[in-house]
């Protein structure tokens, strides 16, 4: 938890900002996301952590040109496919219904969402701890969706 102008000294567990592919922090680093529409599916859940995101929204922006009968079963298979690459992590799961998904974890979890949420008004060394978490561009290799 970040209190007013007291830096939050944990490392985020999900790295978004690394200038190449996905990082992983803490007890997370040996998780290995190897499929693009995996690591895709995986970005846009981490960028909207613990919030319930529609399965047909998901399967239109991963696979537009898709009908949506076979864009669901695409999501359904990467679902999948995802689940067993971050199995052996006890900080976040791939949760939600037979209409929803969501990644459980707390968004300060996830680099760029504690570079987000940094207020202005912080004083400078926690401002500073927020500018460190930036070691490159968003995740490469992200598929144009």
């Amino acid at each position: 938890m970040v209190r007013r102008g007291v830096p939050d000294q944990s490392e985020p567990t999900v790295l978004l900002l690394t200038g190449r592919d996905l990082g992983f922090g803490g007890r997370a680093s040996k998780t290995q996301i190897t499929g693009k529409m995996q690591r895709a599916l995986f970005v846009v859940l981490a960028l909207n952590a613990g919030e319930q995101l529609s399965r047909d929204w998901l399967a239109d922006l991963l696979w537009p040109d898709a009908d949506q009968t076979t864009a669901r079963k695409r999501l359904r298979m990467t679902i999948l496919n995802l689940r067993r690459s971050i199995a052996d992590q006890s900080s976040f799961e791939v949760a939600g219904s037979s209409e929803t998904l969501r990644l459980e974890t707390d968004p300060k979890d996830v680099d760029l969402m504690r570079v987000l949420s940094c207020p202005t008004t912080a004083d400078l060394q926690l401002r500073l701890s927020t500018a460190d978490l930036y070691k490159g561009d968003l995740v490469t290799q992200f598929p144009e969706v």
